[in-house]
């Protein structure tokens, strides 16, 4: 490992050595080199590559700032359940799901670094607010040959305001579930030297969706989160720019036990920071580099406790900090552009669920190429993730766009992606009395069977033991293909297929019984899946004033172990009519639990070029599957799954002088599922305004 280290480092040395030798910097080359500083135009960044939407050859959804104002959203969650393509889905916190794909498989950004405090591979959205978001950069599909592990299902990359000019802005949103959210956000910008200080304060009751039960569906809470920018421009070619975010959370618990029955109460308090640092240097039109830094913390207490008792019912302590040194490298000569970079994540997790501090460290390097020759767009990437305690991974992609005239182009791609276990599926040791189990991860498995063997407490093995410890990535084989058309007056249309192929998928499975009946769980690679579907999308300008919107995914999501046992005739069901055991059909297969075969949104934008905007969305999600109720461990009964849904927004905007008004009403039609789709509150109206006073201008905006 060594030697490819030095190997590495050599090769990255002379090639950068050559590269200066041949382009010294020329006087009068600061203009051109300052228009890559400051692009005015937007940015996708979330290919690692300075260029805008026509200049890549891979789909990127961008919802940019005036459609969250539109939205009226303050949280992530707010804005990504009204994207279709998109679900948010409620597993130990609201997370998303993108392509069929569950929320651990999709890495969340924020400039570009990732965010850390996953909870059973759930990010939770709430924790992230809108209010000072330039735009949301959406790439489905892999995206492990840059981002590595957790990016197997794509990329969410939050893209913050850049501190610009010298202004004062509040902001502030009442409704049933702010009380209320007041931000604030600070810009002060000289002639080389920028920064921002932004503050937001949210107090929500919460919101109860079931009254029949003790508790609120999401108990009340408080969350502060600050984040400071800075940037400085050291000389002509050189940029320095840095920001530190935090977030503070403090919620309430309640909720009722039995034997002996009793009510739990109890605070739960998080805190997370984000500390990031980049330099970049021009050493000519040509080349440029890159370093980056960042450093997260997420830390976490729970203390609950019986109030009629005093005893303690859960006490809980997590904390997660992970650190990230990036360099990167862009070489631009002629229509190529070469990028090369190297790195390396250091991870530590300390809990009482594990019997140790447990760590990670791993080094990482990735290159890409750019090509642009006449209507053809190619790029290739590919990224190699050394691990010590797993295997390693590759993970190549390449992307092509073809430009058949001004109107219309096409084009692909094919990709392969990965996701390491996490520290719960490698290191988990926790065990429940009272409910009756115990959960291990893969390594320690074996070490505490082989003690509950010597002791005479295993009653049985579920699985073959030589699967015990020995657990892998999952990996991905993944494709696309894409139709787009871009008319005049913003007419837009695109479709898109795409297909995931997903083996050695990480499963959850009861190992071994013990001797007094209780239950022995662990991680295990198991099955085989694919996600597979088409999504369209278009937009029609109706008139000056009128814009409409309409969207469509189908969805196909299998495991193929289960085809395959339908297909050899071993799968049966008990016909809840003639009481009869039938054999299952492909037919009546209704594919992985929490997938929806169909969605869509339709959505009507008006502005009246003189400060009146408003919208109205209405999103709709068929029919998805919950639990296997008749014990065949099969999505195919009618009662296992959650009929379908829609839900409706509507929001009204004016503008007048250094003024924003805003109202509106989330969830218009009052749906609401307290059992399986907690996320999505009742009706909620807001009232809302945003006020900004232009320092520059010595007058208010």
């Amino acid at each position: 490992m060594d030697a490819l280290v030095r190997q590495f480092r050599w090769f990255v040395q002379s090639i950068t050595f050559i590269l200066l030798s041949y382009n010294t910097p020329l006087h009068g080359q600061a203009d051109t080199i300052g228009m890559y500083i400051d692009e005015p135009e937007i940015i996708i960044s979330a290919t690692k590559m300075a260029r805008t939407q026509d200049q890549l050859p891979i789909p990127v959804q961008v919802i940019g700032k005036k459609e969250i104002q539109q939205t009226g959203a303050m949280r992530l969650q707010d804005i990504l359940q009204q994207q279709s393509g998109i679900n948010t889905v409620s597993l130990l916190g609201t997370g998303v799901q993108m392509q069929g794909l569950d929320p651990d498989y999709t890495q969340i950004l924020i400039d570009g670094e990732p965010l850390t405090g996953r909870s059973g591979g759930t990010l939770d959205l709430s924790r992230i607010v809108l209010g000072n978001v330039r735009q949301i950069e959406i790439l489905k599909g892999p995206a492990s040959s840059l981002y590595g592990s957790n990016a197997l299902a794509g990329v969410i990359n939050i893209i913050t305001d850049q501190p610009e000019g010298k202004s004062l802005t509040i902001r502030s949103l009442v409704s049933p579930l702010q009380l209320p959210d007041i931000q604030s956000s600070l810009q002060w910008s000289g002639k080389k030297i920028k920064t921002s200080l932004f503050a937001d304060y949210l107090k929500s009751p919460g919101y109860d969706l079931d009254q029949d039960t003790y508790g609120k569906t999401v108990e009340p809470y408080h969350q502060l989160t600050l984040h400071g920018k800075f940037s400085a421009q050291l000389g002509t070619y050189t940029k320095w720019n840095a920001s530190v975010r935090n977030v503070s959370q403090t919620q309430w618990n309640a909720y009722e036990v039995t034997a002996p029955a009793d009510i739990v109460t109890g605070n739960t308090y998080q805190k997370e920071w984000l500390a990031a640092t980049n330099l970049t240097h021009f050493w000519n039109e040509h080349l440029k580099h890159t370093y980056r830094l960042s450093y997260t913390t997420f830390n976490q207490d729970l203390l609950l406790l019986r109030q009629e008792s005093g005893n303690v019912e859960e006490n809980f302590q997590f904390y997660q900090q992970f650190l990230k040194p990036e360099w990167q490298q862009e070489l631009i000569y002629r229509n190529l552009t070469w990028h090369l970079g190297a790195g390396g994540e250091w991870e530590e997790v300390q809990s009482e669920r594990y019997e140790v501090t447990r760590r990670r460290a791993h080094p990482y390097g990735f290159t890409q190429l750019e090509w642009n020759h006449g209507a053809w767009q190619v790029l290739t990437s590919a990224r190699y993730d050394n691990y010590v305690d797993i295997a390693s991974s590759l993970s190549p992609k390449l992307s092509l766009k073809y430009q058949l005239n001004k109107a219309l182009f096409f084009g692909g791609g094919w990709g392969q992606g990965f996701k390491v276990p996490d520290f719960r599926q490698l290191y988990l040791n926790f065990a429940n009395s009272v409910a009756g189990y115990q959960v291990l991860g893969a390594v320690e498995l074996p070490t505490v069977l082989a003690t509950l063997e010597g002791q005479s407490l295993i009653d049985q093995y579920l699985v073959n033991t030589s699967q015990f410890g020995n657990i892998q990535p999952e990996r991905s084989n993944s494709g696309q293909f894409f139709i787009n058309y871009e008319g005049t007056n913003g007419n837009r249309m695109q479709i898109q297929v795409f297909r995931n192929d997903i083996r050695q998928l990480i499963e959850t499975l009861p190992v071994a019984r013990r001797t007094n009946g209780q239950l022995i769980y662990s991680y295990l690679n198991l099955d085989q899946v694919y996600t597979q579907g088409i999504e369209w999308t278009g937009s029609l300008r109706l008139s000056p004033n009128w814009q409409l919107k309409l969207s469509y995914q189908f969805l196909d999501a299998k495991d193929k172990q289960v085809l395959e046992a339908i297909d050899q005739g071993s799968v049966y069901r008990r016909n809840p009519e003639t009481l009869k055991t039938e054999r299952l059909t492909r037919k009546d297969y209704g594919g992985l639990f929490n997938r929806s075969a169909h969605q869509a949104q339709i959505q009507v934008l008006f502005d009246s070029r003189t400060g009146w905007q408003a919208q109205a969305r209405y999103t709709y999600r068929s029919r998805f599957g919950f639990a296997d109720l008749n014990g065949n461990s099969v999505l195919d009964a009618a009662n296992e799954y959650v009929p379908g849904y829609g839900v409706g927004y509507i929001s009204l905007q004016r503008y007048w002088q250094a003024w924003i008004f805003k109202a509106g009403v989330d969830n218009l039609l009052n749906y609401h599922n307290a059992t399986y789709l907690p996320q999505i509150a009742g009706i909620t109206p807001y009232l809302g305004f945003e006020y900004q006073i232009d320092f520059h201008n010595h007058n208010h905006k």
